[in-house]
């Protein structure tokens, strides 16, 4: 693993993925549209834009793409051009037509132009296989027979059947139609599924057939293709007692080979003279592509009632995957040169070559992710394994993380893939708790083996990981919600509250504060704007001032935004909430009256009466005691009803107490009298 620092001052361009993948079926809808990343881990705006080279094709269908009028422009991209803020992100979405395009594999390409940025021309290459339609092949076009009058009918010859690989495995069903009533294939109807062949034995009756040549065809449907295999016959008459005849046993060899092994050993055609007269005879070979067919001897000379025996022979060091077809014509002739009765006979060789047991590429050979320094981890990301060829499955596979990168998760680490062209996914996700900005990157490895422990071709396979750490942006820090000032009426000002100011991130400092209050509290709230934060923090000095407020609770809000050096809004903008209990103050004399109530006659000043103030639900907020001239004093009040209880003795030593006095406070009462009476 590796740590870049990023580059210092400039934007950078940063691309994820780096490669993507459609696929299409002829004929059908286009695929969707996939989304590209575009990320500038940079300090300063990315500017950028793209140009696009989508050729026609790059496969052998060029000619036929100019034929047909087929041009490029199968790729396209939106947007082409834009700008990415430094730490932020951008998605380009990237669109393939493959409507009216042949079947094939398309290569394009994706070129990205950042002007003064780090690196600053990237490509992501884009593929687009198209596949044919579903449908079947057969492993022969052409099937051909020899019969001789008054003998048996030749020995039947077998025809195989595939679906196309555009199936992706779905059962196909098949019907055969003869064209001719000599001519007879079973079964005539079936069907296909995966990558299995299917066999049918194709025979032919010359019995009541006069001595010519005979053509028909077999014609097979399914319920999007049809394909045809010709059949020739050569009805012969019969020979002359001192003729040769010939017969050949096996018409059909079939060889089956997995790439890079040794060649399969050869297998042995008989042929047999069942004429009176001496038999010549020869082979030629017929094959497309490579040499990989051959016979050994390639003629001989084959007296009445013998048989001699031809070895058919493959060599499958120079062929790839696939499955190959070719014929070996045996050739008779009698002493004179003269055609052999029997004579040609057609040997069809089936050579089918597996792809070894391979593990391909992951679906991305490169991913990326983008994250912020403290902030939460990034999206994770799927990845597919595709396991393909001849394999004893399931194939068996393990990832490995190199031990310096910690921040990397995969998950499973290990799986099965079950069967040829069947994947496995896994989870990649990127960890940045703990991480300083920068750029990490490694490498994930994946390894496989059958399950006969042998390890599989392409294994092991890598794919990098790259993570991008960025700066958390210039955040305010909240350092409270809530402020509460109890005050009495008309008090001017109480003990301002500091509320302590500060922001985390990349920031641009110094950074200037702005708070203000809401209409609600205009009237009472002072704030003392804080001064710019140079990287200590500020503070914010709240207070209130009560003089036009009559006793209660009145509530309001501080909003709390900051600006950094270059005027760009701090993230983070947050309120205060900040409640004002207003209350009241009664004063006054408590007074002894003599005789009954009421009412007060000869009231005098009762020192150090006891007083008790209850509320309405009875419950006691305060008590206080008068001083020696009678004076009292209840601060703190809430605006509400009330009841005073007052008892006491009076230098001539008569006691008084009265209970229940109401009290209504609205606001400040400041020489309020209280009578109390003896008892």
């Amino acid at each position: 693993m590796s740590v870049l620092p990023l580059p210092n001052g400039g934007p950078v361009l940063s691309l994820s993925p780096a490669v993507l993948s459609f696929t299409a079926t002829d004929g059908s809808s286009s695929p969707g549209a996939l989304p590209l990343t575009i990320a500038n881990p940079g300090k300063q705006m990315l500017n950028w834009s793209l140009s696009i080279n989508a050729p026609a094709t790059e496969t052998t269908q060029i000619s036929i793409s100019h034929i047909l009028g087929v041009k490029s422009g199968w790729l396209s991209a939106s947007p082409t051009s834009g700008s990415v803020p430094a730490g932020s992100i951008q998605q380009v979405y990237v669109s393939v037509a493959s409507v009216n395009l042949l079947p094939g594999a398309y290569l394009g390409t994706l070129t990205f132009t950042a002007p003064g940025a780090a690196d600053p021309s990237q490509t992501v290459s884009v593929s687009l296989t198209v596949q044919p339609h579903c449908g079947l092949v057969t492993n022969l076009g052409l099937l051909q027979f020899t019969a001789v009058l008054g003998n048996p009918n030749p020995i039947n010859q077998a025809l195989g059947l595939n679906e196309t690989a555009s199936c992706a495995g779905a059962p196909i069903s098949w019907n055969a139609a003869l064209s001719s009533g000599w001519l007879n294939v079973s079964p005539t109807s079936g069907q296909l599924k995966g990558t299995t062949s299917e066999f049918l034995s194709v025979g032919v009756n010359a019995t009541g057939l006069a001595p010519k040549t005979y053509f028909g065809s077999i014609a097979f449907t399914t319920q999007q293709s049809t394909q045809t295999v010709q059949v020739e016959l050569i009805v012969q008459p019969q020979p002359q007692s001192n003729e040769p005849l010939m017969s050949v046993s096996s018409l059909n060899i079939n060889f089956s080979n997995t790439q890079g092994q040794q060649s399969p050993k050869g297998q042995v055609v008989t042929i047999t003279n069942n004429g009176g007269g001496q038999l010549r005879w020869n082979t030629s070979v017929n094959q497309l592509g490579p040499r990989w067919l051959g016979a050994s001897p390639t003629g001989g000379v084959i007296n009445p009632a013998q048989t001699q025996q031809v070895v058919v022979n493959v060599d499958t060091s120079r062929l790839t995957p696939g499955t190959y077809s070719g014929q070996i014509t045996l050739n008779g002739m009698d002493k004179n040169g003269n055609t052999a009765s029997g004579s040609p006979q057609l040997v069809s060789i089936n050579l089918v070559i597996q792809p070894p047991c391979t593990l391909t590429q992951p679906s991305s050979s490169a991913i990326a992710f983008s994250g912020v320094q403290g902030g939460f981890n990034p999206t994770s990301q799927n990845l597919l394994i595709t396991g393909t060829g001849n394999c004893t499955w399931p194939l068996l596979w393990s990832a490995s993380v190199p031990s310096n990168a910690p921040w990397l998760t995969i998950s499973p680490m290990t799986g099965s893939i079950k069967g040829s062209g069947q994947s496995a996914s896994f989870n990649v996700a990127a960890n940045t708790p703990g991480l300083q900005t920068g750029i990490y990157t490694t490498q994930v490895t994946i390894s496989a083996t059958d399950s006969a422990g042998v390890t599989a071709q392409g294994s092991p396979q890598t794919f990098s990981v790259t993570l991008t750490v960025l700066p958390p942006p210039c955040t305010i820090v909240q350092a409270i919600a809530s402020l509460t000032f109890n005050v009495a009426q008309g008090q001017t000002s109480s003990t301002a509250q500091n509320v302590s100011l500060s922001e985390t991130g990349k920031c641009s400092r110094p950074i200037t504060w702005s708070t203000t209050g809401d209409a609600n509290s205009s009237a009472w709230l002072v704030l003392t704007p804080p001064s710019p934060d140079t990287g200590s923090g500020s503070t914010l000095s709240v207070n209130v001032n009560a003089a036009s407020m009559v006793p209660g609770t009145s509530n309001g809000t501080i909003t709390v935004s900051a600006f950094d050096r270059t005027g760009a809004a701090v993230l983070g903008t947050f309120t205060i909430s900040v409640t004002i209990n207003v209350t009241a103050t009664v004063s006054g004399t408590v007074v002894a009256c003599s005789g009954p109530t009421p009412p007060c006659s000869t009231p005098v000043p009762l020192p150090l009466a006891s007083l008790t103030l209850l509320n309405g639900s009875g419950v006691t907020v305060a008590t206080t005691t008068a001083d020696s001239s009678g004076n009292y004093t209840f601060s703190g009040l809430a605006p509400g009803s009330y009841t005073v209880s007052i008892s006491g003795t009076d230098s001539n030593n008569i006691h008084y107490s009265t209970t229940g006095i109401p009290l209504t406070v609205k606001a400040n009462m400041p020489s309020f009298t209280l009578q109390v009476f003896p008892g």
